[in-house]
């Protein structure tokens, strides 16, 4: 044994090699899955939070006067208590706390000053006294032959002008206000009008406003056979808790199941089940496939060179035992016995070296400690295969058939070519990875070393020929060394995965910054938004605050009829001042005044608007249509008029939102909310950061920083292992140069490694790009991840510095690799010549 370990000890560099390109090999391959993952679990959280409507399930059951009684409010109670029994797993243990509301059918009401009021009478859970009463007391039930008392919520209460005392008087009684409740923007969609008081352009010019009015859950028993019928909703949201990626494919079959089944209250009504979760789930799945397929394609590259550079560790270390293992021949060892030997010595520093990385991969995420034991046990077999191969080599000479080695070149062209014509002409799939297309990069790798070193062989050999006749020995060495093909192979391959990775990652990093920026400006539509009611609007917008270079008012019309041919269109009206609206929107153009009316429609707008369009009475022509995301209307479809010709409608703002330009976004938006607290405000500096915090984004960074990296360092650890695979031809060539008395000749690495390095930097910088291309292409990744941007100028010009970077690594690190062995051997030269001396 201590005989074993002095021979082993000599070599604990090149074992150590081994070992550190097995620890980032294993740590990249265990620590990529699983971060990809806990990204999926991370959105799949983020997506399911309380406030989002695709991420709730909801109850609906139309009532007859019959179910409506005494008993409605337990029997609705006990539905939504029992329904969970009945949904399938995960989704059964997801579901929260229902939230429901009875709704009757709307009344027409009249005010004390005959202002026509339609009001829409509900009931919550519990009764309005458990909310905040802010003014008057909370309704009582209703009582046959007095006034129905009603609470309104103080939004709502001030839309319609109703204080406590206010009286209406509808077709069945009076309704009177007792109490005003604080605002609450929870429940169901059903009761939203309870929050938001919504308006309705009428016969004769006149708005209609429609309110929704609280009454207690005991006024059931005794209006439902009055009104004859309600509508009772119930929305039940969908947790995160002890959900996972991994549960989403059975969530989304539970969601279609109950949505197909739907249910009954316990008196027997059917209620309808809808649910908008299978969608959500599919946008789910569909982004974690694209950063799937884009991890793979960063991927591949890296871990395919960690893989050469453990492999040519492995090799370069049974090559120093070559001797040895010649001894041993000598004394009788047989063939197995040695292979088995180098198999047993590879495998302990490959053992160590994954067991570094798996460390390294479970201290990072520790659910991959179980994930990670078939990547370790796959390295440490290949890593003793590989050894097994090269001690048989020491003792039995072997060589691959020229036929072999060429029709594996064919194979590997071949593939390479399928594989980048697939990837430029279809893009990566939207499934996730495709084995063939992610290992686009390394296969143009190891074809560009394929092709340049036949290359560099056919081109050269006459160049070599005439330098030999001449006196510049230097120059002659280099490319005669050149032309033979010495190590050509590994270093193009190594070169051009690194190169074309970090081009890769470069660009689709600038891609990701740019892409995140516009995609918040897109969000916000400028560089400040604050969005309210028609009121504290108006007040910003005629008192901007300090550092503000222009703001434009977009109101939202409501009740204004849009009609086609005599069609009623759902079209969402919108008005604005055009010409401010253009200094901060240049794409928005200015509308001048013309008969008929000229507008600005969305894009989804315009197919609804082809042909005679009538807005609110005012015949429109002459639409310019633009992007649904231009202006903040809460629908894809809209129609935009000038201030100046939606005056005539005389219609109030639903909602208004002022558009800023601002030379400092965050002072201004914080002067904003400071002076306007009522106000909804969102800029492009904070939606920008929020979307850089996300999942996705950090994980994608982190990814591109990392493959950039090990493909890197993966390059320069090939260009060192060949360059200390080259000492023994260079000692020869030292020696018959001084021989012959030429002295020494300098730069000779540099001459050889910096053209075959220069060539292959080019072929990787256009195959990185190609990859940027494909990514940032219509309908590529970048659309589905978010991050779509034109690729700016700079971005070329940063790629193409890295790719001179490097090569200039690789020509030092040759450069140095070279001295530091012929340093060694010379030192260790004098040593034994002074024990002999």
């Amino acid at each position: 044994m201590r005989r074993r370990w002095r021979t082993i000890v000599p070599h604990v560099g090149a074992l150590a090699l081994v070992a550190a390109a097995t620890a980032v090999l294993v740590a990249s391959a265990v620590l990529v899955p699983r971060v990809l993952e806990t990204v999926a679990d991370q959105r799949l959280t983020a997506a399911l939070v309380a406030g989002q409507d695709a991420a709730t399930v909801v109850l609906s059951a139309d009532l007859d006067g019959f179910a409506l009684g005494a008993d409605t409010v337990d029997d609705i109670a006990r539905t939504l208590e029992n329904y969970p029994g009945s949904v399938d797993a995960p989704l059964a243990a997801a579901l929260g706390e229902p939230s429901w509301v009875v709704t009757f059918p709307d009344l027409t009401a009249v005010t004390s000053g005959g202002t026509l009021v339609r009001l829409r009478l509900g009931a919550v859970p519990g009764s309005p006294s458990s909310r905040t009463v802010i003014e008057g007391t909370a309704p009582r039930p209703w009582v046959t032959g007095e006034p129905v008392e009603v609470a309104f919520e103080q939004a709502v209460a001030a839309r319609v002008g109703a204080v406590v005392g206010s009286a209406y008087d509808g077709p069945d009684g009076r309704i009177v206000v007792s109490g005003i409740v604080a605002d609450d923007d929870g429940g169901p969609s059903a009761q939203d009008v309870f929050h938001r008081a919504q308006s309705e352009r009428g016969s004769g010019g006149l708005d209609l406003v429609t309110a929704g009015a609280y009454v207690d859950p005991g006024s059931i028993a005794t209006l439902g056979p009055q009104l004859a019928r309600a509508q009772v909703v119930a929305t039940l949201p969908v947790r995160a808790v002890d959900l996972g990626a991994g549960d989403i494919a059975a969530l989304e079959r539970a969601a279609n199941k109950t949505s197909a089944q739907g249910t009954t209250l316990s008196s027997g009504y059917p209620v309808t089940v809808s649910t908008r979760l299978p969608a959500l789930l599919a946008g789910l799945v569909g982004e974690q496939n694209a950063l799937v397929a884009l991890a793979a394609l960063l991927g591949a590259a890296p871990l395919t060179a960690a893989a050469l550079v453990a492999a040519l560790a492995v090799i370069a270390a049974e090559r120093r035992r070559a001797p040895e293992r010649v001894l041993a021949s000598a004394r009788g060892a047989t063939t197995t016995r040695l292979a088995l030997s180098a198999a047993c010595v590879a495998a302990v520093a490959v053992l160590a070296g994954a067991a570094i990385g798996w460390g390294v991969a479970v201290a990072a995420t520790p659910d991959a400690a179980s994930a990670g034991f078939g990547t370790v046990a796959a390295v440490v077999v290949g890593g003793a295969a590989i050894a097994a191969a090269g001690g048989r080599r020491a003792v039995v000479a072997s060589r691959i058939p020229p036929v072999v080695r060429t029709a594996a070149g064919i194979v590997v062209l071949a593939t390479a070519a399928v594989a980048v014509s697939l990837l430029l002409v279809r893009g990566l799939p939207d499934t996730g990875a495709d084995p063939l297309l992610s290992a686009v990069i390394p296969l143009v790798g190891f074809s560009a070393g394929l092709v340049f070193a036949r290359a560099f062989g056919w081109g050269l050999a006459p160049v070599a020929r005439v330098l030999a006749r001449g006196s510049r020995v230097g120059a002659g060495l280099a490319v005669a060394r050149l032309a033979r093909g010495s190590g050509r192979v590994l270093q193009i391959t190594g070169v051009t995965i690194a190169v074309a990775t970090a081009t890769l990652a470069l660009g689709l990093a600038h891609l990701t910054g740019d892409g995140l920026s516009a995609a918040a400006y897109r969000s916000v539509g400028a560089d400040v938004r604050a969005c309210g009611d028609g009121v504290a609007t108006a007040e910003l917008a005629g008192d901007a605050p300090d550092g503000v270079t222009a703001l434009a008012e977009v109101r939202r019309l409501g009740g204004i009829p849009v009609t086609v041919d005599g069609r009623l269109r759902a079209v969402t009206v919108l008005s604005a001042p055009t010409a401010e609206l253009n200094r901060v929107r240049a794409d928005v153009p200015v509308l001048a005044p013309s008969s008929p009316v000229s507008a600005i429609v969305s894009r989804s707008a315009a197919g609804l608007l082809a042909g005679s369009a009538v807005v609110g009475g005012i015949e429109v022509s002459g639409v310019t249509a633009v992007d649904d995301e231009v202006l903040p209307a809460d629908t894809e479809a809209w129609v935009l008029l000038d201030d100046r010709d939606a005056a005539s409608l005389a219609a109030p703002a639903d909602t208004a939102c002022v558009l800023i330009t601002a030379t400092d976004v965050g002072v201004v938006a914080a002067r904003v909310r400071d002076a306007h607290p009522a106000l909804d405000v969102v800029d492009t500096a904070s939606e920008t950061l929020r979307r850089e915090s996300a999942p996705t984004v950090t994980t994608l960074l982190l990814l591109l920083a990392g493959a950039a990296v090990v493909a890197a360092l993966a390059a320069l650890a090939i260009a060192a292992v060949t360059e200390v695979a080259a000492g023994g031809e260079r000692r020869r060539t030292r020696a018959v140069l001084r021989m012959i008395g030429a002295g020494r000749v300098r730069g000779l690495v540099a001459a050889e490694v910096v053209p075959l390095a220069t060539v292959s930097a080019g072929v990787g910088w256009g195959v990185g790009w190609a990859g940027v291309v494909v990514v940032a292409g219509a309908g590529g990744l970048a659309d589905r991840l978010g991050i779509t941007a034109p690729v700016e100028p700079s971005a070329w010009v940063a790629t193409a510095g890295v790719a001179l970077g490097i090569v200039a690594l690789i020509a030092i690190t040759s450069t140095v690799a070279s001295a530091a062995r012929g340093t060694g051997r010379r030192a260790r030269r004098g040593e034994r010549e002074g024990e002999h001396g």
